[in-house]
């Protein structure tokens, strides 16, 4: 049981020195996990309502960390090019960014409520499961 224990001490160690030497891994390989917890509706604060902010900001925020480049100031045809390069096929991306639009015209049409559609949520998680599991 101990030299059980100190395996188990050293292959954590090492796991969390290569992780401190390369934190764009790190941040790749949780991309898909906050992404969900910001659009989880019973991890937000308050009255615990997903806003059309909230889902772009985790579709924004996971390619961000997946492909280590800032998605604010991009392109949609960059994030289209960069999607399709990591193997996403192309429907996937344009779906992608379909979200992305209907987020943009949802939060800034006059009248419309802020809140997110529980299909809209159920849509995007769909879509980042399928681009999470595309390679």
């Amino acid at each position: 049981v101990p030299l059980m224990g100190l395996a188990v001490l050293i292959g954590w160690r090492r796991r969390a020195l290569r992780e401190a030497a390369d934190p764009s891994r790190r941040r790749r390989r949780r991309a898909y996990r906050f992404a969900l917890d910001r659009i989880d509706p019973t991890r937000r604060d308050g009255a615990g309502t997903v806003t059309t902010r909230d889902v772009a900001q985790a579709l924004l925020r996971f390619y961000s960390d997946r492909y280590n480049r800032s998605a604010h100031g991009q392109l949609r045809a960059d994030i289209l090019a960069t999607l399709q390069d990591d193997g996403v096929d192309a429907p996937l991306a344009e779906e992608y960014l379909a979200l992305l639009d209907e987020c943009d015209r949802s939060r800034y049409t006059p009248g419309d409520s802020d809140g997110a559609s529980p299909e809209l949520i159920a849509r995007t998680r769909e879509v980042l499961s399928r681009i999470e599991r595309a390679k």
